[in-house]
């Protein structure tokens, strides 16, 4: 028969993680490290693609949202991107590596400008589904980015405090956003 892994796709995973525990050492090689993602119409008139950062099949109002949704979200990863592999700072403690740790992630954010740093912290606490409804016309397209923005999570495109967190953590990896896919599979 048939059989498929429930975890065929490695959504939080990256060099770093592969290194540290020498993975490469006990034959793991990734398949692919940027898998596409195909939403196809229910009534088979067509299908929009999102890979490589680049939108194929929707509207053109679509499509120039999508490119700034994703410059807005590239500019957050940024920002972010030295910290995800840090040990995270404890307030309060006074010691001087905590204290620059959470001084350079606060400058950081600072450097993001007023109106973005704003943005960033509103759409971090939103479901999937209401930040794609902010941007995009399109139910498929919509229903493309919320799994994309969800994958490797449990909750669903409505539940709060979800889109953005992820999404940025795979946007600003070394996999920049890809969904990378075990050789042979993850097992399971």
């Amino acid at each position: 028969g048939f059989r498929a892994s429930v975890a065929h796709t490695l959504p939080q995973f990256g060099r770093k993680l592969v290194a540290d525990l020498a993975l490469e050492n006990h034959g793991f090689r990734l398949a692919a490290s940027a898998l596409p993602t195909v939403a196809l119409c229910p009534d088979g008139s067509g299908h929009i693609t999102i890979a490589d950062g680049t939108l194929s099949g929707a509207c053109a109002a679509d499509t120039a949202a999508y490119k700034a949704y994703q410059a807005l979200l590239q500019k957050f990863a940024k920002a972010i991107n030295p910290f995800w592999h840090k040990r995270p700072p404890v307030l309060g403690s006074g010691g001087l590596r905590d204290a620059a740790t959470l001084g350079l992630f606060g400058w950081n954010l600072r450097t993001l400008g007023k109106t973005d740093l704003r943005e960033m912290m509103r759409m971090i606490a939103l479901p999937a589904r209401d930040l794609m409804d902010e941007y995009f016309h399109s139910p498929l397209l919509k229903a493309a980015l919320s799994w994309d923005a969800n994958v490797g999570s449990k909750l669903a495109p409505r539940s709060p405090n979800n889109a953005v967190i992820a999404l940025l953590y795979r946007m600003s990896g070394d996999l920049t956003g890809g969904l990378p896919l075990a050789s042979g599979g993850t097992g399971g």
